[in-house]
């Protein structure tokens, strides 16, 4: 990934209000601190693009964070289960959190992080180029 690319997420169905907020873009793992980004939805609210604030570092490896509980305007919830692992992505289970979400605790986070298998979403890592 060049370190002044975008990262767009694409839904089935129109997103519920304030799903960007859970999305996280964290510096090598997700103990890591959260890389700032502006995140904004296509006028359907079915597309998310999300771009850092500055450059990422060159040859660096990162962790998009995306909430498990994200619901659809309709209030069903997105099934990360269907596309999540075929797309790289793996549940966040108690083993994978470390101490902190970013330096604070986990038990801080409110129920759209926590998908219905008792997850903390899905973790997408990736390393520059």
């Amino acid at each position: 990934m060049a370190a002044s690319t975008s990262m767009v997420f694409r839904f089935g169905a129109p997103m519920g209000s304030g799903m960007e907020q859970y999305f996280d873009l964290h510096l090598g793992s997700l103990a890591g601190p959260t890389v700032p980004m502006n995140c904004l939805w296509n006028a359907d609210l079915t597309i998310l693009t999300c771009t850092p604030q500055g450059p990422l570092s060159p040859r660096t490896t990162y962790v998009m964070h995306l909430g498990g509980g994200m619901a659809t305007q309709a209030g069903h919830f997105v099934d990360c289960a269907q596309y999540g692992p075929a797309m790289g992505g793996q549940w966040i289970t108690g083993g994978m959190m470390g101490n902190s979400h970013a330096g604070g605790s986990w038990m801080m986070m409110g129920p759209n992080w926590h998908d219905a298998n008792g997850s903390y979403g899905m973790a997408f890592t990736f390393t520059t180029a």
